[in-house]
């Protein structure tokens, strides 16, 4: 199986591999403002890059953008498996979260993906400087580029649900019979319908004033997905998918921008508890390649700081 990294908002690009994604290894480069890239390990928002078996494959969130590069080349962490697949978050601060890679990290995680990650970062406000990004935009072939994005040999990938996807068909994650595959398509989109509306407030000039109305609507937007989760296990059904690692990655950005918003909705409780406990992200959120923060880029009026 190939692997692939992303960012929150970013691009991932993976190149096709006589290897499965698997047999990638991990390094990470984090860029910081106009320091040279230092490697560090996996976790924060970045890019990764990497060759195996002679074959290039990058990665690229939004906020992330990632590339495969010869273990060599930035080598200091020994890979675990033959070749190396680097992600990059774009945009993002230093460590972060940001926005639309958050799950796909996370499913590199469960799935044990090794991956490099690089950062890109954009400058301090007023006017928060983009070139880190745009001056590769164009130049990386890539249909519609944007961050996250991701390249296995031929295959280049933008969009975060679509990089999800690819990952998630290489583990059988997209959900199996025909009900869990209508349940994953459904809750895809009304997923990503309800993180916009926490975005767009989070980067409002007027989040104080628009906050109120928010909370308000939100237990009834909670209330449809714990009625679709029923006594369901996960959202597919009793089989994890990739909805699931989108799902909570919202649901906990809601819970911290109102952390009681959850209280009504027992078993939404539940599936976050069950989440967090599966072995791998367990293990992922308790080390120093997890952050929970800061969620936004620099520019929101919310979840633009770490918070340690």
């Amino acid at each position: 199986m190939a692997r692939g990294w992303v960012r929150p908002s970013g691009l991932v690009h993976l190149l096709p591999s006589p290897t499965p994604l698997d047999n990638f290894t991990a390094r990470i480069l984090l860029s910081r403002g106009n320091q040279r890239p230092t490697a560090r390990t996996v976790g924060a928002p970045s890019a990764l890059t990497g060759t195996t078996n002679g074959r290039r494959a990058q990665f690229l969130p939004r906020s992330t953008q990632a590339t495969l590069l010869p273990p060599t080349r930035h080598g200091v962490f020994p890979p675990r498996t033959p070749g190396t697949l680097e992600v990059a978050p774009a945009r993002g601060p230093p460590y972060a979260r940001c926005e639309l890679a958050h799950a796909i990290r996370m499913l590199l995680e469960y799935t044990d993906t090794s991956y490099e990650e690089k950062q890109y970062t954009c400058g301090e406000a007023p006017d928060y400087d983009r070139s880190q990004w745009l001056d590769a935009k164009f130049k990386l072939d890539l249909a519609f580029p944007n961050l996250p994005y991701l390249m296995d040999g031929k295959n280049k990938i933008t969009q975060s649900n679509a990089i999800l996807r690819y990952i998630a068909r290489k583990h059988n994650m997209c959900g199996e019979t025909e009900e869990e595959k209508i349940r994953v398509d459904i809750m895809e989109n009304q997923i990503m319908d309800f993180r916009m509306q926490l975005t767009k407030l989070c980067y409002s000039a007027d989040l104080e004033k628009l906050k109120p109305q928010y909370l308000e609507q939100l237990p009834g937007q909670l209330k449809q997905f714990s009625l679709f989760l029923g006594k369901f296990s996960w959202f597919a059904g009793e089989k994890l998918t990739f909805v699931d690692f989108l799902t909570y990655d919202v649901l906990d950005q809601n819970r911290m921008f109102e952390p009681r918003c959850l209280d009504e909705f027992p078993n939404l409780k539940a599936f976050m508890c069950r989440f967090e406990a599966l072995e791998k992200i367990a293990a992922y959120m308790q080390s120093d390649r997890f952050f929970k923060t800061p969620i936004n880029n620099k520019m929101a009026h919310w979840g633009n700081k770490r918070i340690c």
